[in-house]
């Protein structure tokens, strides 16, 4: 569907989004078709299980639709700074929705899309975001939870902790920025090679057996990723999340029974895990499917 009737709707959008709100204009990006597409693949590359994010996508679906609505009113039409206004509250939306939080999405627009950015756009924002946080929690997708994941924790962190958060953060930078590095390579790869441009829907189907095959080996990958990371944020308690805190059990794995010979072998697991899905990632970012890298 992507390939065929909407091109537009491949990959996360933001940049793009970006782009138009700094006064561009790319013709059809956020038309109907798009939109349509977009929302209908969505789905379905989640459940595909590729390593990508839907995050960032519901962005691009989010200003879609604003811009799909908007088309209907004649002063939205006649001009081009009142249209990006819309776009920069529908993009505080599209993250308020996809997160749970209406002042991250505003801030979001604020810092990241928006090139500029009035007080009265971002009382409109806020007001979009809050609508679209209010319509979430009526629908209630989470059952009664408010965004897809959510923690509670009995006990306060300690000070020492906090060199061990220095060191995620240091961590988390680093792989970030190789991320980023080694994907300007995969994609200078698919524009080098001639059948991968030629043969999309196939790159992607060889990528969806490649990472169902890889990740089922491994019980960290295996598990849904929202799943996997409300269990690894929860306190360990008697109940099973899955295997971060302990050993084999009968129905799987269990967070929180751990024994001097299971550490090893949860440690050894996590770390594959994260090797294993940041390279998925490197490699997936950039098909042709609707989605992002959050």
């Amino acid at each position: 569907m992507v390939v065929n009737l909407a091109p537009y709707a491949a990959g996360g959008g933001s940049a793009e989004i970006k782009t138009i709100l700094g006064g561009f204009i790319i013709k059809g990006f956020l038309g109907l078709k798009t939109l349509v597409v977009k929302a209908v693949c969505l789905p379905l590359m989640v459940a595909s299980g590729l390593a990508v994010g839907k995050e960032g996508p519901m962005v691009h679906v989010a200003v879609c639709v604003g811009n799909c609505v908007g088309r209907g009113f004649g002063w939205f039409r006649g001009s081009e700074a009142r249209k990006r206004e819309v776009m920069s509250a529908a993009a505080g939306a599209g993250i308020a929705v996809a997160f749970g939080a209406p002042i991250g999405g505003v801030l979001f627009s604020l810092e990241e899309l928006s090139t500029f950015f009035p007080i009265k756009t971002m009382v409109r924002s806020f007001f979009c975001a809050l609508v679209s946080g209010v319509t979430l929690s009526i629908i209630d997708p989470y059952r009664g939870k408010r965004v897809l994941y959510q923690v509670s924790y009995s006990r306060d962190w300690h000070l020492f902790e906090i060199v061990f958060f220095l060191i995620l953060g240091i961590f988390g930078g680093i792989t970030g920025a190789l991320a980023i590095r080694f994907n300007i390579l995969v994609q200078q790869f698919r524009r080098r090679t001639a059948w991968l441009k030629d043969h999309p829907v196939r790159e992607v189907a060889g990528l969806s057996l490649v990472t169902a095959g890889v990740c089922y080996l491994n019980v960290y990958t295996r598990a849904d990723a929202s799943e996997l990371l409300e269990n690894l944020f929860k306190e360990c308690r008697e109940s099973d999340f899955h295997g971060v805190c302990g050993g084999v059990v009968d129905d799987g794995v269990t967070f929180c029974r751990v024994t001097a010979a299971s550490r090893g072998w949860v440690v050894a697991s996590l770390l594959v895990a994260v090797v294993l899905r940041w390279a998925l990632t490197v490699v997936t970012f950039g098909v042709k499917v609707p989605a992002g890298i959050l």
